[in-house]
């Protein structure tokens, strides 16, 4: 499976700081520095242990990187550092990502454990679960970020008290009041249709994460049925491009939401 940058670049720091690859770099400066300095009891030449320190070194980290357990371990690392669902405040948006996690990780056992030979399609779901999770959890922390802030969820409470207290007090006015009043007015309610707007986007943001975590249980009942290659190639198909309109949806919602003024911890 092809890896991302910021895996490459994890994995080739863990295969230069790996205990045995520090052991290696020591072991390296020292003999070829005692050699130097003319060490009798160290056998060859300087350029003979600076010249098989770099050959060790560099088998080391060839063999990191082409050792798929490893790998897959600093991988799911990553992963796992993105997601801190315990950082939200909400304990329903909290429920949902774990939700979410443990869907996650049942749809990637399972396929693990039933040895099923991966199509392109499936091949591409593994590849994109990730996404999915991460965009989802995103979405929570918007959403959690939202209804911890004070003034927004102030104004949306005194907002439309205060537009209603200045159309009654505009009935009894006349004159240089009655226009500052309308302008008020005009004011208040464009703040009004602002909040609107906001709290129209965070509730369908809610029941999109609402809606992916159906989609996400079907993703994994249906894949609880996959049997021969042939009814697993057609169903995999079926999978993708559910997954993948989850995840145009989900992106759409985050930017929507990244554009509304909230207070983050």
């Amino acid at each position: 499976m092809a890896r991302n940058r910021k895996t490459n670049d994890a994995v080739e720091t863990y295969a230069l700081f790996r205990p045995e690859s520090a052991i290696t770099i020591a072991l390296t400066l020292i003999l070829t520095s005692l050699s130097l300095m003319g060490a009798s009891w160290i056998p060859g030449k300087w350029w003979f242990w600076l010249i098989g320190g770099i050959v060790a070194e560099t088998l080391l980290v060839i063999n990191t990187l082409r050792d798929t357990e490893t790998v897959d371990s600093i991988e799911e690392d990553l992963f796992l550092q993105q997601l801190q669902p315990e950082r939200l405040r909400s304990q329903a948006l909290k429920a949902k990502v774990n939700q979410a996690l443990e869907y996650h990780l049942l749809i990637l056992k399972e396929i693990d454990e039933r040895d099923v030979q991966l199509s392109p399609e499936l091949f591409a779901i593994i590849e994109k679960l990730d996404s999915w999770i991460l965009m989802i959890y995103k979405l929570a922390q918007n959403l959690d970020n939202y209804q911890a802030d004070p003034i927004l969820q102030r104004d949306l409470k005194r907002v439309p008290d205060e537009l209603k207290a200045l159309k009654q007090k505009l009935r009894f006015e006349e004159g240089k009041v009655k226009l500052e009043l309308e302008k008020a007015i005009a004011s208040k309610e464009k703040q009004l249709s602002s909040l609107q707007t906001v709290q129209d986007s965070l509730e369908r943001a809610e029941l999109q994460i609402d809606n992916t975590l159906s989609a996400m249980g079907t993703v994994y009942s249906q894949i609880l049925q996959l049997g021969t290659q042939s009814s697993s190639s057609d169903t995999a198909g079926q999978l993708q491009n559910e997954i993948f309109e989850q995840i145009d949806v989900l992106e759409t919602m985050n930017l929507e939401m990244d554009k509304i003024p909230v207070k983050e911890r």
